[in-house]
């Protein structure tokens, strides 16, 4: 049930998110423009909202300054393109009710049931197209980034940069992402005062009406790990 402007924009995402012509709207807005994939476009580093995009990109970005990286759309278009423009791709994948509940801190005004269904739609929109990329998990991004980008180097024959000291790196990455919000419940990292918050909303995810869309969820990111072991 649609209630507020969030959840439309959450419901837009569902059903145009996966259409990789759709989704040029977002071109209209200039802000946008350069997260877009394009023919220029070096590597898509992409994923379901809160499942560590942030990180990611910057943590690229210390060790490969001047490559074009689209990122940040949140839309499983953007992969599709990616992957038919033979471009390397990172798919970011974390567990539904992780991701899912911290969304909900950052976006509380959203219903849990509409982001269950956009978590669904955005992984089950690129399963056919996984020969075209390579999965990284939440856990895997956090404690070694270089892991993810050696991985892509394998599948794509590129040659990005590895990152020297990449605990350090990634320490400082984190400081850097806490300083771009002010509100600690908005910031892109974990702090102890949202643990509180994000037992709220797991609560609220873990609902019995949400048990169909939480299984299909798991199931559906159980699915991407597996890929990525396979890897």
């Amino acid at each position: 049930m649609i209630t507020n402007f969030n959840d439309f924009k959450i419901f837009l995402r569902i059903n145009i998110g996966d259409n990789p012509w759709l989704y040029q709207i977002y071109s209209i807005k200039n802000n946008l423009r350069p997260l877009l994939v394009n023919r220029r476009t070096q590597i898509v580093i992409e994923g379901f909202p809160r499942s560590a995009n942030t990180f990611s990109f910057l943590l690229f970005k210390t060790a490969n300054q001047n490559v074009r990286v689209a990122h940040h759309i949140h839309l499983s278009a953007q992969i599709i393109k990616a992957v038919n423009l033979k471009i390397p791709t990172v798919v970011l994948v974390r567990e539904p009710k992780d991701a899912i509940a911290s969304y909900l801190i950052f976006e509380p005004r959203n219903s849990e049931e509409l982001c269950l269904k956009y978590y669904i739609k955005f992984y089950k929109s690129i399963l056919p197209y996984k020969a075209g990329y390579v999965v990284a998990t939440y856990k895997q991004v956090i404690q070694n980034f270089n892991i993810v980008i050696k991985k892509v180097n394998r599948r794509f024959g590129t040659n990005y940069n590895i990152i020297y000291n990449v605990q350090e790196a990634g320490n400082n990455v984190l400081k850097e992402i806490e300083k771009l919000s002010t509100n600690p419940f908005k910031a892109n990292c974990p702090k102890p005062e949202r643990s509180s918050l994000k037992d709220y909303f797991l609560q609220k995810i873990c609902h019995p009406k949400n048990k169909h869309l939480l299984q299909e969820a798991e199931t559906i990111y159980n699915q991407f790990v597996q890929i990525e072991q396979e890897q």
